[in-house]
């Protein structure tokens, strides 16, 4: 499976806040962003599946405040692809 460019996006950003200790267990992840297990984030992470826009929405409402990012960050970059 290919992975889109917002789910790249997030893969990025996640490895910049889990070296910097910015997130928790991906079993706690998983469960703010409402997927089943933590295995689902695994699964995002290695570039095997999508994050589902409602679960970045979430991610950008949690940790995006403290950390200086929103989801216009996913979206811009979305769209400056696209051009």
């Amino acid at each position: 499976m290919s992975v889109n460019e917002i789910t790249i996006r997030f893969i990025d950003l996640y490895k910049i806040l889990k070296k910097n200790r910015k997130l928790p267990t991906n079993k706690v992840l998983a469960d703010q962003l409402d997927y089943g297990t933590g295995n689902s984030i695994t699964e995002i992470t290695k570039g095997r599946q999508n994050i589902k826009i409602e679960a970045l929405q979430k991610f950008c409402k949690i940790y995006g405040p403290e950390n200086g990012f929103s989801i216009e960050y996913f979206i811009r970059s979305e769209v400056n692809q696209q051009k």
